[in-house]
């Protein structure tokens, strides 16, 4: 039980972790500045 949190708790998961969502909300930013470029530009 300790290990498997150490495990999860290891540098190398944090990272991955913080890389992933931060990766996500990017993707998010950039889709909703797309759409509301493109929003304005047909409408």
């Amino acid at each position: 039980m300790k290990s498997l949190i150490e495990k999860f708790l290891s540098r190398d998961a944090v990272e991955n972790l913080v890389i992933n969502t931060t990766g996500k909300i990017t993707m998010l930013m950039i889709g909703l500045m797309i759409g509301y470029y493109l929003k304005n530009w047909l409408f």
